[in-house]
């Protein structure tokens, strides 16, 4: 029998302690590269602001490509217009609050939100909606003015996780006005008047509803959403759409063209003068 040497065991001993080391110095390689990627793609920590010059500074000193966390200390009245999301910006709003929703509050004679246009190769701007109330105040000029809630524009996208886009009125599209991709998970679009077409939504572009309510919304066609645009696609799997009322055609839903495939959800106790729930394939 062969009984190794001494000298041999400490070799292997070392180049076991060298093959473990090496290991141990990759894994914290990879986890560097993986942690610097993901700081590359956010910016340093969420932003408070508490009035609307803090809030459209923090939007547009976000960087382009980096997803950007703003947190309302409380309302913000918007006096200037719109708060734009420049197309490649990534924003996300939410409410500084365990126990209520802060409001975004837009002016009586324009949007309050307006997601810019972007190209086919890049995004408009992204918004991530997760706990906020998107609506107006004042009188809305018997709603002669497109005082909508969210203008997604084209390759804009849309995100609702929590919150609401409520109390809109205006000419159509009260609620969204989506000619971009609008996705929505969860929260409320409520309350919001339309002259014409979607007191709710107006879909132009892509409208995905995984979650969520569509209630009580008010216009002349499609009362709690509008998807009625020769290359507009509504896909429903989820969420509800229940109460609105269209003084024409379809309570809930108006699409007498697009796409619009129902695969869940709830679509039901609408009104209309025509099709209560919905108008349309």
């Amino acid at each position: 029998m062969v009984v190794p040497s001494k000298s041999n065991s400490r070799d292997s001993r070392s180049r076991l302690l060298l093959t473990a080391s090496l290991v141990i110095v990759g894994i914290l390689i990879v986890s560097s590269l993986f942690a610097f990627a993901w700081l590359m793609m956010t910016d340093k920590g969420p932003i408070y602001v508490s009035n609307e010059t803090e809030l459209r500074k923090a939007v547009n000193n976000a960087k382009v490509g980096m997803s950007v966390n703003i947190i309302l200390n409380g309302d913000i009245y918007l006096t200037e217009g719109a708060l734009v999301i420049p197309y490649g910006k990534d924003i996300t709003l939410t409410s500084n609050s365990t126990e209520e929703f802060f409001k975004l509050i837009g002016t009586s004679y324009g949007g309050t939100i307006l997601l810019e246009n972007g190209y086919k190769d890049r995004n408009g701007g992204v918004l991530r909606i997760n706990g906020i109330i998107v609506t107006h105040s004042g009188d809305y000029n018997n709603g002669d003015y497109d005082v909508y809630g969210v203008h997604v524009s084209y390759y804009g996208i849309l995100i609702l996780m929590d919150g609401e886009i409520s109390n809109n009125i205006g000419r159509g599209g009260c609620g969204v006005n989506n000619y971009g991709t609008f996705e929505m998970y969860g929260g409320v679009i409520s309350g919001n008047n339309a002259k014409y077409y979607g007191g709710g939504v107006f879909n132009n572009g892509v409208f995905k509803m995984f979650g969520g309510e569509i209630i009580n919304n008010t216009a002349d066609m499609g009362g709690g959403v509008s998807s009625n645009g020769y290359s507009s696609i509504f896909t429903m799997s989820g969420g509800t759409i229940s109460g609105n009322t269209a003084l024409s055609s379809g309570g809930g839903v108006y699409c007498s063209a697009g796409t619009f495939d129902r695969l869940g959800g709830e679509i039901f106790g609408n009104t209309a003068d025509i099709d209560n729930d919905v108008s349309g394939p």
